[in-house]
Order: structure tokens, then C-alpha cells, then sequence
């Protein structure tokens, strides 16, 4: 069954996207990011040797994809070491969506911030997430601040933001009801 569902990606949303700390790298060296998986790609930059919170958003043999200085970039997996801790969907996420542009913070200690440009921030009172009780890969959470309610269904798996080269490993749909009507917001996700 593993096997069966692999070949379709369904375990892909399992493992990815994650944070991910370097390790193995001798005090005061670097990790080489390259522009795709393997040593012959070009060098694109460097991680420090103590480098926390990296987010991976997949693997390809033994190089984990990142994005890095506005482009995917790639990792030797053997210098990095998965982080310990909130999963999806409790893990801390800044989403954003263009065209209208929007974002939505959820922290650690579950604070959620919605904010647009022009217009006042609002910090909302929310629900603990949800996952959907028949996929592991989507989860629901609810918000409100004043009279504007918010619900956001988050889902694992490829995401693109329209603007840019970046790959986000969490996407997002918020559906916005306030006296002005309602909204329903597209956009994707990062780990935070």
C-alpha cells in the first residue's frame, strides 16, 4: 500500500514541507547551497555551520530542495537534520496571497495577524486546527477580530505565488466574511 501510494505523492505531503537544522559541519565552515541536486550545479551560497529553521520542501536523492535568495536551491541531506516538534497543521506559517495582496501569520503560541497594505493589521482570536478526518494533509482553523471572520483550509503539497520563482510546500485557501461582503483569498504558505 506504501508503495502505491507513493507513486502518486501522497507520501511526499507526509514528510515535506519541514524545518530542518545543519548539522555536521565543522565550527566556522559552510554548507554549499546549489543551484540544483548535486555537486556539479553551481554554487549558489552558503549556510553557516549552525543554521536552524531551514524549510525543505522536498528531496531528491540526497539533496533536500529550499528556497533560497528568491529561488529554489538545493542541500546535501547529509548535513541536515529534521527539527523535532509542531507538525502539520500546529506548526507556526506565514501565508500570503497577491493580487489583492494579503498575509496571515499564525505563531507559535497560536497568535493569528491578518494584514493588508493600507489598512490596519488585525490580531484575531482563533481556533486550534483541525485536520480533515479523512486526509492528513489538509486541516481547517477558524478567526475572527471584530466583525470580520475568517475560515482557512490549509493543504500540503505544491504551491506557487504567481510572482515569483519560489515553491512553497503549503497552500491556502481564506474565505473572509465582514460587512463589506465576502472574499475568498488564494495564496501559499511557509513554515515559520
Amino acid at each position: 500500500m506504501a508503495a502505491w501510494l507513493s507513486l502518486f505523492g501522497v507520501a511526499a505531503w507526509a514528510e515535506f514541507p519541514a524545518l530542518y537544522d545543519v548539522t555536521g559541519v565543522s565550527s566556522g565552515d559552510v554548507l554549499n547551497i546549489r543551484a540544483g541536486p548535486g555537486t556539479a550545479h553551481a554554487d549558489r551560497g552558503d549556510l553557516v555551520y549552525d543554521a536552524t529553521r531551514i524549510e525543505v520542501l522536498g528531496r531528491e536523492g540526497d539533496w533536500l530542495r529550499i528556497n533560497f535568495d528568491g529561488a529554489p536551491a538545493w542541500v546535501s541531506a547529509r548535513f541536515m537534520t529534521r527539527q523535532e516538534g509542531a507538525a502539520f497543521p500546529d506548526h507556526p506559517v506565514i501565508c500570503h496571497g497577491t493580487e489583492p495582496f494579503w498575509s496571515l501569520s499564525r505563531a507559535a503560541n497560536g497568535a493569528l495577524r491578518f494584514e493588508r497594505p493600507g489598512a490596519e493589521a488585525l490580531a484575531l482570536e482563533g481556533s486550534a486546527a483541525i485536520r480533515s478526518a479523512n486526509r492528513a494533509d489538509v486541516a481547517h482553523f477558524s478567526a475572527a477580530s471584530g466583525d470580520a471572520r475568517f475560515d482557512a483550509i490549509l493543504r500540503k503539497g505544491s504551491c506557487s505565488d504567481g510572482m515569483s520563482d519560489l515553491g512553497f510546500g503549503l497552500s491556502i485557501d481564506l474565505l473572509r466574511r465582514d460587512p463589506n461582503g465576502t472574499r475568498l483569498l488564494s495564496g501559499c504558505c511557509a513554515l515559520n
